[in-house]
This record gives structure tokens, sequence and C-alpha cells, in this order.
């Protein structure tokens, strides 16, 4: 399409000094800047659907449902519900919590400096139906902590994801449990991609934001359930490669975790927050990781077999093993993009209510 386009353009050049003069020149001479002006917009938009990798096929472009191959390995309730070294132990409900900052409201925005980290970012809570309600005022709920996209903010959740929809129906169509979802900022500063990693010396600490912060914030704030077996990290994008991580790092908090189009290996679209050749890394390479030290987790992967990432997931699908277990949703014709996952988000919520323990409905 490319070349087509500059074929165009030099076909363009040569003939137009030639349809001067007559009005019917002078439509031909409009027709062939228009043929030339679309020529460029498609010979774009494909170079920017190769690099994106948005759309896989015509038919993918024109709507048809993508074919996919769905798997489970191993036993999800089983892995999301073992003990593991350093988990939270349980806890009496807290007597009493900061006051809401919008009483009445679902959606509770705040602005939260991190203990840890020490970094300050959003952190976007959609509360279940009945939280402020007086005869809940006892009742503990499972936790989704969710990562959007770059460029992106939790926004991304409420509106194009369109997640508190999602989640209301599947509570109340008894999918899956209430539940306290949260949203936090993942790019701080806004214009930097950061994969949710740590980085070196006075960069940002971001895996400690997400990890350490931000739970505690949800615990000391919210009614929250403490066993992992109730908190999951579900992510779009590159914030599906940060659940990915929560997942391979942290599974003393969390004992699910979805990776909707995400990846497997960090892809910084504005440079690695560590020297070249740094050990920090070999960390964030979750393949390596997990053919060398699986978590009890488990695992829920969507990935389009037509996406740039594609080898690196399919191989750490290949690597998984006990006492990680896996369900893979492959697309196989289907690409990288809103969609995709928000028509996935569903098939999740309804994943967590029928296989992680702490998100089934009690009746």
């Amino acid at each position: 399409m490319i070349s087509l386009a500059f074929i165009c353009l030099f076909v363009a050049i040569w003939v137009m000094p030639q349809l001067a003069g007559t009005w019917l020149k002078a439509i031909s001479r409009a027709g062939l800047q228009i043929l030339v002006n679309v020529m460029v917009i498609l010979a774009v938009a494909t170079y920017m659907n190769s690099s994106n990798g948005w759309y896989s096929s015509w038919s993918d472009l024109m709507g048809a449902a993508p074919k996919e191959q769905v798997k489970q390995d191993g036993d999800a309730a089983k892995a999301a519900g073992v003990q593991v070294p350093g988990a939270a132990p349980a806890a009496p409900v807290p007597t009493s919590y900061p006051p809401l900052p919008q009483p009445g409201e679902r959606l509770q925005k705040y602005t939260y400096t991190g203990t840890e980290s020490k970094l300050t970012g959003q952190i976007w809570v959609y509360l279940p139906h009945d939280y402020e309600m007086p005869e809940a005022k006892d009742k503990r709920y499972p936790v989704i902590e969710a990562f959007h996209g770059f460029p992106g903010s939790p926004s991304g959740w409420t509106s194009k994801m369109n997640a508190p929809v999602l989640l209301d129906e599947a509570s109340s169509s008894g999918r899956m449990r209430d539940t306290i979802f949260v949203a936090p900022q993942i790019t701080i500063p806004s214009d930097v991609d950061s994969e949710c990693v740590n980085g070196d010396p006075g960069k940002a600490q971001m895996e400690t934001w997400v990890s350490k912060d931000v739970p505690t914030f949800i615990r000391k704030h919210f009614r929250a359930e403490p066993h992992r077996d109730s908190w999951a990290a579900v992510g779009y994008s590159i914030g599906g490669y940060c659940a990915t991580l929560m997942g391979m790092h942290h599974s003393e908090t969390f004992g699910a975790i979805a990776n909707l189009g995400g990846y497997v290996k960090p892809d910084f679209a504005t440079g690695a927050p560590w020297a070249a050749g740094s050990p920090r890394a070999a960390r964030y390479d979750l393949v390596a990781q997990m053919k060398n030290k699986p978590p009890a987790v488990a695992m829920y992967l969507q990935v389009g077999k037509q996406s740039p990432f594609w080898p690196d997931v399919e191989a750490f699908m290949g690597a998984t093993h006990a006492p990680t277990s896996m369900k893979s949703v492959v697309l196989l014709d289907g690409g990288h993009r809103w969609d995709l996952w928000q028509s996935e988000t569903p098939k999740v919520f309804a994943w967590l209510g029928q296989s992680i323990p702490g998100f089934k409905p009690r009746h």
C-alpha cells in the first residue's frame, strides 16, 4: 500500500501540468488530487496497523467475530487458594475507615502518595451497589486491581472498557460476587510508559506502587477481603503485562490474574528506566521467570495469534506448569484493540466467579 501511494504521487506530479486548461481537465486534476490523498491516508493507516497490530485481516476489520482456541491447564481454584509465603493472614475488619470523599457515589477518586514508593498518583475505586447500605456495614468484598494501557489513565476502565456496567451485570446475574474495583494510575508521570517496573534509583518505583502501596491503601480504606483468593489483578495491553507481573512476583497478594491483549516482556514506548545491561531487566522477563519459578496463581490470558507479542506469549504459555494454572484464549484472526478486550471482560468476570473461591457468589 505504501509503494502504491508513492506511485500515485509520482504519477500525479508528472500528469498534473498536463491537466491545465479546460473544465474537464480541471475535474480530472481534482480527481487525481483526491486519489493521491486517499492513497496517502490508506498508506499511513496500513503502516500504523502493521506497527500496532489492530486488525489482522479484512474480515477482522469488517467486524467478523474472531475465531479462537480456548484451553484450560491446571486447577484454578487450587492455584488461587493454596497458602504461599507472605500471604496476608485473616484479620478482623477495622472498626472504622476514613470517610468517602464522595459519599453516596459509587465511583470514588483519590490522589494518594505511597508510603513505600513515594509516588503520588490517582486511584479510582468503583464500589459495589450495596457498599454504603446499613445492612452491609460488616460485609467484606473481593478486590480487582485493574491496570490501564499507555497512553492512558484509570478512566480507560470506566469509559472505553465499560467496567462499571460489566461489573454490575456480572454481580446482578449471579456470575460473580459484588466486588471492589480499583484502577490505579500506572503512568507516573503521565507521559512515561512505566510497564509497572521499578527503575534505577531516582526513577519511579512503579512495581512497588501497584503491588504494595495500592493494596495497603485499599485495605485501610475499604472493607476488603484479606485472602489472596479474593484478590485479582486484571489489565489490558501494557496493563495486561502489569497484571501478569503481579501474579509472577506478588502471589502473596494476588491469587488470580487476567491479561487481555498484553505481553510478557516489557515493551517500553518511552525507554527503559535502567541503564543498558542492568540486572534489573532479567527480573521482568516473565518467560524466563515462568520457566524457573512458576507461582501458585490462576492465570487467564487472551492474546491474538497475529499480535506482534504472540511469539513471547506462546513461549510463556508453553513454559507454564504447576503450581500455576492457565486458561488461554488465543484469537486466531484478532488484533490488538479495545473492542476485543472489552468483549472478553465479561468472560473474565464469569471465570473469576466460577473458578476463584473468593469471587464465587454466596447465596
